[in-house]
């Protein structure tokens, strides 16, 4: 069984964690909200994978980002996947990859997502 997992907001950079142009506090608030709502994403489903592989989608307006930018993003929310128990940790015991399909450019009136695609390696548990 395959799960999906997406949040309607555009998902910060490297590039913005890199430049340092804001207070750490605002980088830990982003983190918790995306965490956070990834978690309550993971609950909603119910899904239990013992061993899994995730393949990131990303819908951005321009300017659209490179292929794997969006990894603080998606490690918050795999942080909240693991904190709603689909998966059981973020090791390699449990995650065996995580595969950055290339941006998909958006018009001004479509939504930004980040979806996470979460695939068995193992039967649900």
């Amino acid at each position: 069984m395959v799960s999906r997992y997406t949040y309607e907001a555009r998902p910060w950079t490297m590039n913005r964690e890199r430049r340092g142009s804001e207070h750490w506090t605002q980088t830990r608030q982003r983190t918790a909200e995306w965490r956070q709502t990834f978690w309550a994403l993971g609950l909603q489903q119910r899904h239990r994978y013992e061993r899994a592989t995730i393949t990131v989608e990303v819908r951005m307006r321009a300017p659209v980002a490179d292929t794997g930018a969006c990894y603080p993003a998606v490690k918050a929310a795999i942080d909240g996947l693991v904190d709603a128990r689909v998966l059981p940790g973020d090791t390699g015991d449990h995650l065996t990859a995580i595969t950055f399909l290339a941006p998909i450019k958006v018009t001004k009136d479509q939504v930004e997502a980040l979806t996470l695609i979460v695939e068995p390696d193992s039967p649900a548990v």
